[in-house]
């Protein structure tokens, strides 16, 4: 078995089972360490950045209407199926839940990557989602208020549901 990059074999410098001097291999390390370090750097730069905020006329209009459609993303970014969910504002976010908690195959569809797109009014914005239970007595309110309290209202209020709090930001 080659101990080195192959483009070397196949360029004829070493033979079959012959290892590379150290600097070869060290080499071929540091440009490969250069390559993961750049993913690092990426992922890192990713985690920084300021996260977006939504202006107050599209708070307005998420909090006027009663559905929106939501889709995660996949693996190369393309939008999943999207499902229609109900959405709560609250302190100037954006909230919405599963009503069937976590089995619910659009949760999982976005709690893959935590990202991917809403949809209303015609609009599409992609978007970041972000569990978050801090404000659940506010969101059961808000539902209640916005929706009343039928039993689709308590059915998203339940504990199971809870788990599935989302909040949700624009990229």
């Amino acid at each position: 078995m080659c101990s080195h990059p192959p483009d070397d074999a196949a360029a004829g410098n070493v033979r079959y089972g012959q290892t590379l001097p150290r600097s070869r291999t060290a080499a071929y390390g540091q440009r490969h360490g250069s390559v993961q370090r750049r993913r690092r750097q990426r992922r890192r730069r990713r985690r920084e950045d300021p996260v977006s905020e939504w202006t107050a006329e599209e708070l307005r209009q998420l909090d006027r209407i009663g559905e929106v459609r939501v889709a995660g993303r996949h693996a190369d970014g393309t939008s999943r199926t999207p499902v229609i969910v109900w959405q709560v504002v609250v302190d100037g976010q954006l909230y919405l839940r599963s009503v069937k908690g976590p089995r619910a195959q659009w949760y999982q569809g976005v709690a893959r990557h935590f990202e991917g797109f809403l949809s209303w009014d015609g609009e599409t914005r992609p978007v970041t989602y972000t569990l978050d239970s801090s404000h659940d007595a506010a969101i059961d309110a808000a539902y209640a208020a916005k929706y009343g309290t039928g039993s689709a209202t308590r059915a998203i209020t339940t504990a199971l549901s809870k788990q599935t709090t989302l909040r949700v930001n624009p990229r």
